[in-house]
């Protein structure tokens, strides 16, 4: 009512997080990373991989451990029709974080961060622009999540300390996060095990 961007929240799990069944395709551990970002307290990361491996997860984790608020927007809350409002609805976002006290968490990055290369209306490329802008200067943390890296433009590829690649749980998380979750033991050789396998 008083021209105020709403906040977004990420929706709650049915399950408490674990760190543990994450399978990152990276060197950096999640520890490593959460004791990074507490001693910096600035970086860009790029969170990529399929849905429901986990990446906004371990963005609310990460601000959790970071004692810190996470603020969640998709591509599609900061686009609009109107030509400029897209580029002052990014810069919002950005002058009205709190560094200190929030992450902003960009999900669906895609949708409005494409490759310039294939742009055909001057907009698309002026949305990225800013960005890029907006990303340099915040001294706080940015992380940027998609399904689609290859659709990222490469100059974003750039502005990202930390790129994690997240990969589907591997057999032996899948076991353990049955167990953890239902109770009952998967051991190897059973024809459940084989199942939850395949």
């Amino acid at each position: 009512a008083v021209g105020a961007e709403p906040r977004g929240s990420v929706v709650a799990s049915e399950t408490q997080f674990d760190p543990r069944f994450i399978n990152l395709d990276s060197t950096i551990s999640i520890e490593n990373l959460t004791d990074a970002l507490k001693r910096t307290g600035r970086a860009a990361l790029l969170f990529s991989g399929p849905s429901g491996s986990g990446k906004t997860q371990l963005a609310n984790y990460l601000a959790i451990q970071l004692d810190r608020e996470l603020t969640y927007r998709t591509g599609s809350d900061l686009l609009n029709k109107y030509v400029g409002e897209t580029e002052q609805r990014i810069s919002r976002l950005f002058k009205s974080c709190d560094a200190e006290r929030e992450i902003i968490f960009l999900d669906e990055a895609e949708g409005l961060l494409a490759s310039r290369d294939g742009a055909h209306r001057s907009w698309e490329v002026t949305h990225v622009n800013e960005f890029l802008r907006q990303i340099e200067q915040f001294n706080g943390i940015f992380i940027a999540a998609t399904n689609h890296v290859a659709n990222l433009d490469p100059a974003l590829m750039r502005r990202f300390a930390f790129r994690l690649g997240f990969k589907p749980l591997r057999i032996e998380q899948r076991a353990a996060l049955f167990e953890q979750v239902s109770g009952n033991e998967m051991a190897p050789g059973t024809p459940e095990f084989e199942r939850l396998q395949r």
